[in-house]
């Protein structure tokens, strides 16, 4: 099963903010954290929160290889999930979004 999306697209405006695809529709990118592994310098760990346009807030992980982001499967090790959320949880729009964050 190909899971590579195309790349993302830039925002149309410096105030817009960009739209992906998810199953079901369309939502937008509110926030975007990234990770780039030791072990893989060509990749990154991606965690985006994302708002459907029926208000809903999601959280999408993948990684991005040559700009592509690749939404699954994603392998990590505990350290580098561990940091993608420290990361995450630092992000005003992101935080409410976290397990046990403060908010």
């Amino acid at each position: 099963m190909d899971t590579t999306t195309a790349p993302e697209a830039p925002a149309e405006a410096p105030n817009r903010p960009a739209r992906v695809s998810i199953p079901g529709g369309q939502a937008t990118v509110v926030a975007e954290v990234r990770l780039a592994p030791a072990a893989r310098p060509d990749e990154e760990l991606v965690l985006q929160a994302l708002e459907t346009r029926a208000g809903e807030p999601l959280l999408r992980l993948g990684y991005r290889r040559g700009g592509n982001l690749v939404r699954g499967p994603v392998s990590a090790t505990p350290s580098e999930v561990a940091a993608l959320v420290a990361l995450a949880a630092a992000e005003p729009a992101m935080a409410p979004l976290l397990p046990g964050a403060a908010r």
